[in-house]
């Protein structure tokens, strides 16, 4: 796309270039640092039943170094689940997956086909009556296996309900006083107050997260596991969808690796991304409405403030880079 720069000096567009090529630079000097530390020279993989290709084996020292915590963003059909099933069954780690509902039994298949190791599926319903298609016992499983939409099944939020209202008639004393309902449960809010009957006055927000069992007496304990895959983790991209709210409640003071795995990229949409970021370093990406402002173009208008946009990219991507690795399909098509 061919464009011109109005209202500016030629030294002021030379600055721009100056920058630009500062930022390109930079990008580059990143991704040869991180090339080079993945070095899996005399790395043996015998735990595998199949060898992992070379690629694989380099993003499961990229987790090595992050400590467990990453993002796979490789092109999709490259073999991110083989990389992040080779990492917990090189270190051992009891591992709970969560991935579309579609995709639990590849998860399974490929476990089998890869490793020694057994996987456990929630609410698994097998096709058949032959002993291959049967699940396998819980307890005796490194890989725990569930679906997005069946967390609720197992993990629920629980909220906290406080009423504002400072306009309560108290018939011993005569007076108004402020209200005193606060209350804990699991609806998301009240639209009048139980207590003071007025409407629009009780704020609610998420306290914690309650653990339940389901039909078979099957419960899901997060302090139970030691890694988690969120697979086609770009599902937790809106902070206001049931499972979002619950996995990162339920999963973010326990310590616990993560790695998240996703073959699309969020590009025009960097907001998006944060809820990604916030998910695997809460420390370093705390503030939703900052990262809006200073990477999504932030604006406030009527209806209040607008993230839509995008704005400071090569910053952006510095800045997670550490986090993440992502190769694409024409990459690694030689291995």
């Amino acid at each position: 796309i061919k464009f011109t720069f109005e209202n500016l000096t030629e030294n002021e567009l030379n600055v721009l270039r100056k920058q630009y090529l500062d930022r390109r630079k930079r990008i580059e000097e990143l991704l040869r640092i991180k090339g080079e530390s993945l070095n899996i020279e005399g790395e043996a993989y015998s735990f595998m039943k199949i060898q992992p290709y070379d690629y694989q084996k380099k993003a499961v020292k990229f987790f090595e170094i992050n400590n467990g915590v990453s993002v796979l963003g490789d092109d999709m059909g490259v073999g991110k689940s083989c990389s992040a099933f080779a990492y917990a069954t090189k270190h051992k780690l009891k591992t709970l997956i969560i991935c579309p509902s579609s995709v639990k039994l590849s998860w399974r298949r490929e476990i089998l086909n890869f490793t020694n190791e057994t996987p456990y599926i929630y609410k698994y319903s097998p096709k058949s009556k032959l002993p291959a298609d049967q699940n396998y016992l819980k307890s005796n499983s490194l890989f725990h296996i569930t679906n997005y939409e069946s967390i609720d099944s197992y993990i629920q939020i629980e909220y906290k309900h406080t009423c504002k209202a400072n306009k309560v008639f108290n018939k011993e004393n005569g007076k108004y006083e402020k209200c005193k309902f606060e209350y804990y449960d699991l609806n998301k809010k009240y639209a009048k107050c139980p207590e003071c009957h007025s409407t629009g006055t009780v704020t609610s927000r998420i306290h914690d997260s309650v653990l339940f069992s389901d039909k078979d007496e099957v419960c899901l304990i997060p302090e139970d596991y030691d890694l988690i895959i969120l697979d086609e983790c770009h599902r937790m991209k809106n902070p206001k969808t049931g499972w979002t709210q619950i996995i990162k409640k339920a999963f973010r003071d326990i310590p616990i690796k993560k790695l998240l795995l996703s073959g699309t990229p969020i590009k025009s949409r960097p907001f998006e991304w944060f809820q990604i970021l916030n998910f695997v370093d809460p420390k370093e990406w705390n503030d939703s409405h900052q990262f809006g402002v200073k990477y999504c173009a932030g604006f406030q208008n009527d209806f209040g403030f607008d993230y839509s946009g995008a704005s400071n990219l090569e910053q952006l991507y510095e800045r997670s880079s550490p986090y993440v690795l992502r190769r694409l399909k024409k990459d690694v098509l030689k291995e």
